[in-house]
């Protein structure tokens, strides 16, 4: 019997309303298997009444085979209702029937051909042998269906909530407006703070009584104003959020059904719980994040959990405990997924690292377990020496590292042996401000996620130890490299620590590193924005901000720090000095040279990168022409009348094209000279290679 084309309209509607009951039965039945025979009445009678709900409906809607199997999973729990004892194997066929009666509506509401008639047969006739199927009895629940769905009266505005289509394009655009109303918010902040300062000041003079009350008005205006944005703010982005997000229950609520499908696999008992669920993410994020928590989870259930007499045997619960814990900090999303299992035998990844080739013997025993444990995911590693249809390929874990950072976020794991594993991941989510340290090294001001920084303090003489191998802090009764932030971001040569110098101590991926930064600017609440694509394969940059005096700041990966820090042979490499005033150009030709095999510092205007020079020599200098206060050209002048510079060759960048540039460029001494459009194209190494081929100095290839 097809569905009578008058009603099909009303099957989009009654799909929505399948699936909230299907979700709702599934977590209900495995409630009922885990539950106390006095507790399971209630949870039957809800499953009949949801199966009752679908099988009416269905009927109406002319869906025969649907209502058809609804009515026999009814009679199935009929028994159970009354207290009695749930048929052999009555779980697996009423979930089996719920995922197929869900099918059979779909399709229907897609236009689809019955593809599902047979499956659907052949489950009727498990549910009709008499092995399964209990006695007809009268349900408690019965009711005649309901009449035909017919047109209802509009609603009362007050009393019902408008469900409304929203565009993508319109969510974006809603998303620029935030941004703006955020970046005058900051902006106000910082002009008040400015009129703060002023009015501070000693020097104002008895005559600037007018002077000084004016501006006191203003202040309080500028107050009253970002005060005013703030309202604004908040409520564009409840109401943005309340559009274009979900809470990540809505991910996690359906693993119950795979948890306790690959328990029955296993042979073991697991349980599956939620803490944070309310928490909303953007839809994409979360979609994006599905495939990663299955993963985890099934990586428990599997790895983790022993089975449950051996779990008695240690003196645990017979049935393991499986937490996902959600949090959010600003817009920064923190994920754990723990259970209470065996945990990671970190001997056991040694080997599989070893076997694979990824790492020799010495290295390997040179590791700390937390880094060993980190070994985990790398592809194609697994500890499991036989594979089957759910582990042992060393795909699953490679799969939640891949997905995490593209989603800019970290992924790390801790584990004691017997005290189970925890998985922790941290990724933006697009929405909120986010606790950000700011610092400064030289004229660059960048931040770092405050949940990385474990803690700040001055580097004092005596908890600084030098040693051939580098610079140790002595932290909590162990030695922490320590190492020039400044250095390590390519700005300059590293400096030796002074007296009480700022220091402080990252930690990521189970590693911690200090490092020595000129200034401590302080935490600050700033939204973090992803990178612009020609940035976005920079490994030390997670995003940007906008700072309240309106200036751009990188903000940099903590894992990326502890990992990368103090690990590259520079000694040996060539040298690069990049001077441009454009954050995103230094960015760029520094990705383009390093990934060329240059060590690459950089300087944001001729005055720093003259500074640099007075305390390093570098095989090739790349500069912009069009800076202030002083331009490429007289930049390049003034390096051609240094005594220890007149050799390196420059290579000037510019937008403009033609002669007569490049006989000024020439003329200033410059050795090669490219345009922005040929630095957009690739043209950068090729053209620092020609000009070093020329010189006779270290040469790289330009692939």
């Amino acid at each position: 019997m097809a569905p009578d084309p008058e009603l099909l309209r009303y099957l989009p509607g009654f799909t929505q309303e399948v699936d909230q009951i299907h979700q709702r039965c599934t977590q209900d039945l495995i409630a009922l298997e885990q539950a106390a025979p006095e507790a399971r009445p209630p949870l039957v009678t809800r499953i009949a009444r949801g199966l009752h709900t679908i099988k009416g409906s269905a009927g109406t809607l002319g869906l025969a085979e649907a209502a058809k199997i609804a009515h026999a999973l009814e009679t199935l729990l009929a028994p159970a209702r009354k207290g009695g004892a749930l048929p052999e194997k009555a779980g697996d066929l009423v979930l089996r029937g719920l995922d197929l009666v869900r099918e059979l509506i779909r399709d229907a509401a897609g236009g689809g051909g019955g593809a599902g008639a047979q499956a659907a047969a052949e489950l009727l006739s498990a549910l009709e042998a008499p092995a399964q199927v209990a006695p007809a009895l009268d349900l408690v629940c019965e009711a005649p269906p309901p009449p035909t769905p017919s047109p209802a009266p509009a609603p009362e505005v007050e009393t019902a909530d408008i469900q409304m289509r929203v565009t993508t394009g319109q969510v974006a655009q809603f998303l620029r407006e935030l941004e703006r109303l955020r970046e005058l918010r900051l902006g106000l902040e910082g002009r008040r703070r400015e009129i703060d300062l002023d009015l501070s000041r000693r020097e104002a003079q008895a005559d600037a009584v007018r002077l000084r009350t004016s501006l006191q008005r203003l202040a309080l205006c500028f107050t009253r104003h970002a005060e005013e944005a703030g309202d604004i703010l908040e409520s564009m982005e409840s109401s943005l959020k309340a559009v274009s997000t979900l809470p990540i229950r809505v991910v996690v609520e359906p693993m119950q059904r795979s948890v306790r499908d690959l328990c029955k696999q296993l042979g073991k008992e697991a349980r599956l719980s939620m803490v944070g669920g309310e928490i909303s993410v953007d839809k994409g994020v979360l979609e994006a994040l599905r495939g990663p928590l299955v993963h985890l989870v099934r990586n428990a259930v599997d790895h983790g959990l022993e089975r449950p007499h051996v779990r008695e045997r240690k003196g645990k619960h017979r049935a393991g405990l499986i937490v996902i814990r959600a949090a959010q900090r600003g817009n920064m999303l923190a994920l754990e997924v723990s259970d209470d299992g065996a945990g990671i035998d970190a001997e056991r990844v040694r080997a599989a690292a070893l076997k694979q080739g990824t790492l020799s013997a010495p290295e390997l025993q040179a590791m700390a377990p937390e880094a060993v444990l980190q070994l985990i995911f790398l592809p194609g590693l697994s500890t499991r020496e036989q594979v089957t249809d759910i582990s042992g390929r060393g795909v699953g874990l490679d799969v939640v590292m891949s997905e995490v950072r593209r989603l800019r976020g970290q992924v790390e794991v801790r584990s004691s042996r017997g005290g189970g594993t925890r998985f922790l991941l941290t990724l933006p989510i697009g929405y909120g401000s986010s606790p950000l340290l700011m610092v400064r090294c030289g004229e660059l001001r960048a931040a770092l996620p405050s949940v990385n920084v474990e803690t700040l303090m001055r580097g004092r003489p005596e908890l600084i130890q030098r040693a051939a191998g580098g610079t140790d802090l002595r932290y909590r009764d162990e030695l922490v490299p320590l190492e020039d932030l400044g250095a390590v971001l390519g700005l300059r040569e590293p400096l030796p620590p002074e007296r009480s110098q700022p220091v402080m101590v990252v930690h990521a991926q189970g590693r911690r590193r200090a490092f020595l930064v000129d200034e401590i600017e302080g935490e600050r609440d700033l939204l973090i924005r992803p990178l612009p694509p020609l940035l976005s394969g920079l490994p030390h940059y997670e995003g940007a901000i906008t700072t309240t005096d309106g200036g751009l700041a990188m903000v940099l990966r903590s894992d990326w720090l502890v990992s990368r820090a103090g690990t590259s042979a520079q000694a040996a490499r060539p040298r690069a000095l990049v001077v441009d005033d454009s954050l995103t150009a230094r960015a760029l030709h520094r990705n383009v040279l390093e990934a060329g095999g240059y060590l690459v510092h950089a300087a944001a205007s001729g005055e720093e990168a003259l500074g640099l020079l007075a305390g390093a020599r570098y095989d090739v200098i790349i500069c912009d022409i069009g800076m202030e206060p002083m331009d490429g050209l007289t930049f390049t002048a003034t390096v051609r009348a240094l005594p220890g510079s007149q050799g390196t060759p420059v290579v000037l960048v510019t937008g403009q094209e033609g002669e007569e540039v490049r006989a000024r460029g020439a003329a200033a001494g410059a050795d090669g000279y490219v345009s922005k459009r040929d630095c957009s194209a690739g043209r950068l190494l090729a053209e620092v290679s020609a000009v070093l081929s020329r010189r006779g100095a270290p040469r790289r290839n330009a692939a």
